[in-house]
């Protein structure tokens, strides 16, 4: 998903790799290794320099993994008010 998304910004800027190489100060097959989706070996390092690079900034997020997402019913999500008001419902 990340490669995919550096790969749009690259396309959508006319990057070729090579460019990309030069604006981060490294080879053409360093950037390829880093554009390959099966390698899990991107460090925050390399991910900051591709994104000055690319004129873009880097936002991190945790999030639920898919298999722990709530229950979807009906093509609804359920929802889940973790501090529920004590006023609601009252006259």
């Amino acid at each position: 998903q990340l490669t995919a998304q550096v790969r749009a910004v690259m396309v959508e800027g006319g990057i070729s790799k090579a460019e990309l190489a030069r604006r981060m100060g490294t080879s053409r097959s360093a950037v390829h290794g880093l554009l390959d989706p099966t390698d899990p070996s991107l460090t925050m390092s390399t991910l900051a320099s591709v994104a000055e690079a690319l004129k873009r900034s880097v936002a991190i997020e945790l999030v639920v993994p898919v298999s722990d997402a709530p229950a979807v019913t009906h093509g609804a999500a359920v929802a889940v008010d973790a501090h529920p008001d004590p006023e609601a419902g009252r006259p």
